[in-house]
């Protein structure tokens, strides 16, 4: 089988939704003739398209489709023929076919360039529950007797749900090879675990914590999946999305920052007679109280009773000392009371 090189493929669509052109209709006529005689016979066997037989139209721009998705994945993986014709690799790779071609929400989903055995996956939290906005990155194992047997499935991002790097025990993982279906593909084991992430039933791997330590993980998990090579590498798109998110939020908590700065420097402290701080803002207030009169160097602070604060420290000290006076006044009376009684 021949293999097209990453750089032939030029084109972002299939053949039949590309127009009618003549050499730029496809990457390589002679290559894609070719391969579609190699493959075309594999791919048919397994439909992709349930529409393709209801217009009663001629099947051939339904299968250059197929056999464009095939040449891509093919030319991406350069993989050879034996490895192509594998069970495993072939289904897997019908399975990427489906997920290019009709993506599942929330839900996005690629192997490994050097191992189609191991892919990588990203759940968005749902809208409505306590994983939304969040973002997390996990992969899925493949024995190479897929899809007979099960895939091991792991999380990589911390989200209150599930243990992170821990085989997670599901009825669609290799833990429950007796539930597991060969018929189940790459979208339907994903949007299985998107179902059992959203439920609260206990499992081996889960873990129980608040909705608020949930939807603080899923506000987190953006900045902890850029951390991680692989998932930046095989979703440059997401990655840059998050650095921008990360950027905007990082210019509107220094312009928080610097308002209230800008706020703090706005106002003096004046300390009163009992040494306390008693602000004084440029509008005349402090404490939330109007200035009131005129003092030294311009208005004083009103007290709490209405007169400015160094009056109200010195009347402080006269009633301490008024009130010294009688204590005094008092223990000298009860001392002659005491020698006229003896």
């Amino acid at each position: 089988m021949k293999l097209m090189k990453e750089g032939d493929l030029r084109l972002s669509g299939p053949p039949s939704r590309r127009g009618t052109g003549g050499g730029a209709r496809t990457c390589d006529r002679r290559v894609f003739a070719d391969l579609r005689a190699d493959t075309l016979a594999t791919v048919s066997s397994t439909p992709l398209d349930d529409n393709d037989d209801d217009d009663g139209d001629d099947d051939d721009d339904d299968d250059d489709d197929d056999v464009y998705w095939w040449c891509k994945i093919c030319c991406h993986y350069k993989m050879s023929s034996k490895k192509v014709n594998s069970t495993a690799t072939a289904r897997l790779k019908q399975d990427f076919m489906r997920i290019m071609k009709d993506p599942v929400p929330y839900i996005q989903a690629a192997p490994l360039p050097s191992n189609i055995l191991e892919w990588h996956y990203i759940v968005e939290g749902p809208e409505n529950s306590a994983y939304e906005g969040g973002l997390y990155h996990g992969k899925l194992v493949f024995p190479r007797e897929f899809p007979f047997k099960p895939p091991s499935i792991y999380m990589h991002t911390p989200n209150g749900r599930f243990k992170c790097n821990t085989r997670l025990c599901l009825s669609i993982s290799d833990f429950h090879p007796d539930t597991w279906n060969p018929a189940w593909s790459v979208s339907t084991i994903l949007t299985g675990l998107l179902s059992f992430m959203l439920e609260k039933s206990p499992t081996l791997g889960s873990i129980e914590t608040s909705l608020y330590t949930k939807r603080q993980l899923a506000a987190q998990s953006g900045a902890f999946n850029l951390n991680n090579k692989t998932f930046c590498d095989l979703f440059p798109d997401v990655a840059e999305k998050i650095r921008d998110q990360l950027k905007k939020q990082a210019e509107e908590l220094k312009k928080a920052r610097e308002s209230t700065n800008n706020s703090n420097s706005s106002q003096t402290s004046l300390p009163n007679s009992n040494g306390e701080a008693v602000v004084l803002d440029h509008n005349g207030g402090a404490g939330g109280d109007r200035l009131a009169g005129a003092g030294i160097g311009g208005p004083v602070v009103a007290a709490a009773g209405g007169a400015p604060w160094y009056l109200r420290g010195t009347m402080t000290n006269m009633l301490v000392i008024v009130g010294f006076a009688a204590f005094a006044f008092v223990v000298k009376h009860v001392l002659t009371n005491v020698v006229e009684m003896k």
